[in-house]
C-alpha cells in the first residue's frame, strides 16, 4: 500500500509519471536525509531513486541483492544499505554512495543456524544489533564495514514464552528495547558502567585488598567498586 502510494504520489503530477518495475514490491526505505529511496522486490533486485526533488524522481541504480523478500535499512550516514531476506538469512552491506555502482562490502554476517528477522542501528551508526527467528539478540561492531565484528555474547530472552518482534536502540545508544509479539516490551542496559554500579550497590566493594591478593596474587589490586557508590 505504501508503494502504490508513492506512486500515486509521483503520477499525480504531469512532471513526475514515473513507476517501479519491482515485482510484488515489498520494500520500501528512505534515506535517512530522504533524497533516496530503496524499492524492492520478489525478483530479488533493487532500485535506487534519487528522490532529492519528489515532483521528478529519478532512477539511478540497482544491484541483485538475491533476498526475494527483501528487508533492509540504511546506516544512520546514509551511505551503506544493509539487506536481509530469504533465502540467505545473513545481513548483507552494500554501498550505496554511488548508486549507479552500488558494491557489497566485507563478508554477510549473523544468520547461522536461524534467520535473522530484524536489524537496527544506533544512532551513532558505530554498531548494530540483530535479531533471529529464535528471538536471540546479537550486538555487532560496525566501526569497520569490512570486518564487522560480534560485540560480547548473545542476548537470550529468559522467558520462554516472550518472542521478540522488533528491536530499537533508545537515542543515546546505551539501551536496547524490544517489543514481543504480544506486545511485551524488554529492555536491555547495555552501558557496562551501570551494571557495575547495580553489583557494587547490591553486594558493597566485596573485592577487597586482603581478597584480591589471596585469589590473585602478583597482579595490582584495583578497587572495583571505587566511586561506585
Amino acid at each position: 500500500m505504501v508503494v502504490l502510494a508513492v506512486q500515486a504520489r509521483w503520477e499525480s503530477n504531469t512532471n513526475a509519471r514515473q513507476r517501479d518495475d519491482a515485482q510484488s514490491p515489498g520494500l520500501l526505505v528512505f534515506r535517512p536525509d530522504g533524497r533516496q529511496l530503496a524499492i524492492g522486490g520478489t525478483d530479488g533486485r533493487i532500485r535506487l531513486w534519487d528522490t532529492s526533488n519528489p515532483d521528478r524522481p529519478v532512477r539511478v541504480g540497482q544491484f541483485v541483492s538475491g533476498r526475494t523478500d527483501p528487508h533492509a535499512v540504511y546506516t544512520p550516514d546514509g551511505r551503506m544499505l544493509a539487506v536481509i531476506g530469504t533465502p540467505v538469512h545473513a545481513v548483507r552491506f552494500w554501498d550505496v554512495h554511488d548508486p549507479a555502482h552500488a558494491r557489497p562490502v566485507g563478508r554477510p554476517v549473523g544468520g547461522v543456524g536461524t534467520p535473522i528477522v530484524a536489524i537496527e542501528f544506533d544512532s551513532r551508526g558505530q554498531r548494530f544489533a540483530t535479531l533471529g527467528g529464535d528471538t536471540t539478540i546479537q550486538l555487532w561492531d560496525f566501526t569497520d564495514p569490512a570486518h564487522i565484528t560480534e560485540t560480547g555474547g548473545s542476548i537470550i530472552p529468559t522467558e520462554d514464552s516472550w518472542h521478540a518482534g522488533d528491536i530499537a536502540f533508545t537515542p543515546d545508544g546505551e539501551y536496547l528495547i524490544g517489543v514481543g509479539v504480544r506486545g511485551e516490551i524488554r529492555w536491555w542496559d547495555l552501558n557496562p558502567d551501570h551494571s557495575l554500579r547495580r553489583v557494587c550497590r547490591i553486594s558493597g566493594d566485596v573485592l577487597t585488598a586482603d581478597v584480591w591478593r589471596r585469589y590473585l596474587p602478583g597482579v595490582p589490586y584495583r578497587a572495583a567498586c571505587e566511586g561506585q557508590a
